[in-house]
């Protein structure tokens, strides 16, 4: 593992980089890494993957040689997930040692502020009525770092009308079943997507319909934190 890490390795070549200073290349890659941290919007990253792309052409390093290293991050990053997977707080699921993994309700359970980078949504949010998604989106802007993405493929309602009635038959299930309010029911209640993408905006993102999938045309929706 230690001889696949390539930080800090020398690689013998004929170059512009090599021949440059060395405090100029160390005063440059603390540069780059602290611009990283900086900026949070596609294009700025997508400007740095152009950039080192340059720079490891200029260095003449065979681009294996830098893939090698990428193992070693590659098991911290894992580390990370696992971490994150069995740390956050929530309703301990099993315990191992020190690690706990949790389960929780994702309306209540304590997010850390601009602690994100994106957040996903797949046919879950269905259920809930307008006031509860506008809250739980204003918990997921907090959590998202600026240029965070929350990304959400959910059912939508073909009209207001639509609208109005699945939440009328709901309410009529729950009386006829004596189910008190508050209490969770398993019943499709999506909105149109006029009204889904108003209660995103009013949370504070910038959303667009990427597309559609499926029979049923599910929209996916990419809401950006600005």
């Amino acid at each position: 593992m230690i001889r696949d890490i390539t930080i800090g390795q020398y690689y013998p070549a004929e170059s512009v980089i090599h021949r440059l200073d060395p405090r100029v290349k160390l005063v440059g890659t603390l540069t780059f890494i602290i611009s990283l941290f900086l900026h949070r919007s596609f294009l700025m990253y997508l400007v740095a993957a152009v950039f080192l792309t340059i720079v490891i052409k200029a260095s003449k390093v065979p681009f294996r040689f830098m893939i090698k290293g990428l193992k070693a991050i590659m098991v911290l990053l894992l580390i990370t997930v696992v971490f994150n997977m069995f740390l956050t707080p929530g309703t301990p699921l099993i315990r191992i040692w020190k690690l706990t993994l949790t389960v929780g309700d994702y309306l209540t359970v304590p997010l850390a502020p601009c602690a994100f980078d994106v957040a996903v949504a797949f046919e879950t949010l269905h259920h809930f009525p307008p006031e509860t998604k506008l809250g739980l989106f204003r918990r997921i802007f907090a959590a998202l770092r600026p240029g965070g993405m929350l990304l959400e493929g959910d059912y939508i309602a073909e009209s207001d009308e639509m609208e109005t009635y699945l939440f009328q038959e709901l309410a009529r299930r729950r009386a006829r079943q004596h189910v008190p309010e508050g209490t969770f029911v398993h019943f499709d209640t999506p909105l149109t997507l006029a009204h889904e993408l108003s209660l995103l905006s009013q949370a504070g993102f910038t959303a667009e319909v990427l597309g559609y999938r499926g029979e049923d045309n599910t929209p996916m929706i990419r809401a950006i934190k600005p």
